[in-house]
């Protein structure tokens, strides 16, 4: 494997602090990713299973405008994690159609970005050569790789431990560096496969406000899978919900709450409790059918 970056012997520091205070430089249209509008039309995934097809989703229909922040929740085996792979390009074999921007996907791309809850990352490399990964088989120079790894570094907090190695940060900044590393491609569609699921309530709290601020200032399309309602409510500028056997969604709720949210708020939790209904089909409680169209959404900037 090609290694972007020079290795240094591991040093014996300490862990890292786990600070979220993240100064994000001012937005600018160089700085901006692009972000996609995404199409997904009557996709259908099949399995097989002991020599038979088994359905893991049924004629999902779904538009994210470019720079909207989607979550999607839903019971185990509903097939969330399964659309998100079909959206990176890790899976080709389905029925239907997927496009970003009008062009239908052919595998994996630079495009897209996928972080999953498992962070990959490679304990003899630093956090600079980590991040660097990303950027195997983009083409670019060796000057232009370092300047790309080492915004993400400053984007993410986490420039003062470029030379660190994995096993010395704590699991949070370990987990930003999983985030860095799919944002040095500058995604035009990030993708997050519940990145924050095995954190305690408060460091995936200030995670949660990390990561939205980051996606604010990148301007890009997001698609989150979670388990958490909370979060999806906090992050999300609508919320899929799917239900499994065969996976499909069942409903969509938009969260027309402005930034920053109180979790307190009686309207973040009429929201919560509505999408509650919908998982569990309470009685009273109607989905919003799931062909509801995508809203345009323009991408906030952030003041310096």
């Amino acid at each position: 494997m090609t290694i972007p970056f020079r290795q240094t012997r591991s040093p014996n520091s300490n862990r890292g602090s786990e600070t979220l205070d993240v100064a994000v430089p001012a937005t600018n249209e160089q700085n901006m990713s692009r972000p996609g509008r995404l199409d997904i039309c009557h996709v259908s995934k099949r399995y097989l299973v002991a020599g038979r097809p088994v359905p893991a989703l049924a004629d999902i229909n779904l538009s994210v405008a470019p720079g909207e922040f989607t979550s999607i929740v839903g019971a185990s085996g509903c097939g969330k994690s399964t659309l998100l792979r079909l959206l990176a390009g890790l899976e080709p074999d389905y029925d239907g159609e997927i496009r970003i921007a009008g062009s239908r996907i052919a595998g994996v791309s630079f495009d897209r970005a996928i972080v999953f809850q498992e962070r990959h990352l490679i304990p003899s490399l630093t956090v600079e050569a980590n991040v660097g990964l990303g950027l195997l088989g983009s083409g670019l120079s060796v000057a232009a790789k370092r300047r790309a790894v080492h915004d993400r570094l400053e984007l993410l907090g986490l420039g003062g431990f470029a030379q660190a190695y994995p096993g010395q940060l704590s699991a949070g900044m370990a987990q930003r560096i999983a985030l860095a590393r799919a944002l040095v491609t500058r995604p035009r569609i990030l993708l997050l496969d519940e990145p924050l699921g095995v954190f305690d309530v408060l460091t995936r709290a200030r995670l949660q406000d990390e990561l939205r601020r980051i996606v604010r200032h990148e301007g890009m399309t997001t698609v989150l899978v979670t388990h958490d309602v909370d979060e999806a409510v906090y992050l999300g500028n609508r919320i899929v919900v799917m239900r499994p056997h065969p996976g499909r969604i069942v409903g969509i709720v938009p969260v027309p709450l402005a930034y920053p949210r109180n979790r307190s708020d009686p309207a973040f939790i009429r929201i919560r409790d509505r999408v509650l209904g919908v998982l569990g089909a309470e009685e009273g409680v109607a989905p919003i059918p799931a062909a509801t169209p995508a809203v345009s959404l323009v991408p906030q900037r952030i003041a310096s």
